[in-house]
């Protein structure tokens, strides 16, 4: 499974307006790949979007060195959670072969904390 960890990231805000729907909020978290790590050289940036209206008809894709993830816009906060209070966190995805290059999923997860971390038992 294709992966990469997130170096650093921007969180970025549009409102998107047509003459047909209602204006629509749409966030975005465009994280950067750490060099070396998993497919980080082949990737050059990661942008998750996050939309009002629900996602888009996809889970996400794979376009040359971009891959973009569609989520629904209550996933924001916490995946912005994320970024903020773990290390280190990685991006997943699994490409689908037969409908390249459309996404089978893509994920936004940590690993377990290095021994040390967090709350200590002072009793």
């Amino acid at each position: 499974m294709p992966f990469i960890q997130v170096q650093n990231y921007v969180v970025r805000f549009r409102r998107v307006t047509n003459f047909i729907d209602p204006p629509n909020l749409v966030h975005y978290l465009v994280m950067q790949p750490l060099p070396f790590v998993g497919s980080g050289n082949a990737i050059d940036r990661v942008t998750f979007s996050y939309s009002l209206s629900g996602p888009m008809n996809s889970v996400g894709d794979r376009s040359g060195r971009v891959v973009t993830g569609s989520f629904p816009f209550d996933e924001f906060d916490i995946h912005r959670t994320i970024l903020q209070t773990e290390a280190p966190v990685f991006v997943d995805w699994i490409e689908d072969p037969a409908t390249q290059p459309l996404l089978r999923s893509v994920v936004l997860r940590t690993d377990p904390e290095p021994p040390g971390e967090g709350p200590s038992d002072t009793s």
